[in-house]
């Protein structure tokens, strides 16, 4: 579990949506991060909604800024 700032409460994010949100920033749609997962991109996006539904965002751009102002940015050296 990826534990938010404490702003935001008790929020976390598993390791799979921490996996689909690296790549989501990194600009990669969600058929290309399940190719790079080995995973459906019905599940992709199970993950990324689910992301958004903690976070109380509606749009991916809201969670993109939500994470930022965390100070929560995955470690992009690991693929």
């Amino acid at each position: 579990k990826f534990y938010l700032n404490s702003d935001m409460g008790n929020e976390y994010l598993t390791r799979k949506e921490v996996e689909c949100l690296k790549w989501c920033i990194q600009g990669k749609s969600a058929e290309e991060i399940a190719l790079i997962l080995n995973i459906s991109k019905r599940t992709v996006e199970a993950h990324i909604e689910s992301a958004k539904q903690k976070l109380h965002c509606y749009k991916q751009f809201q969670l993109g800024y939500k994470l930022a102002l965390s100070g929560f940015f995955p470690d992009f050296s690991e693929t």
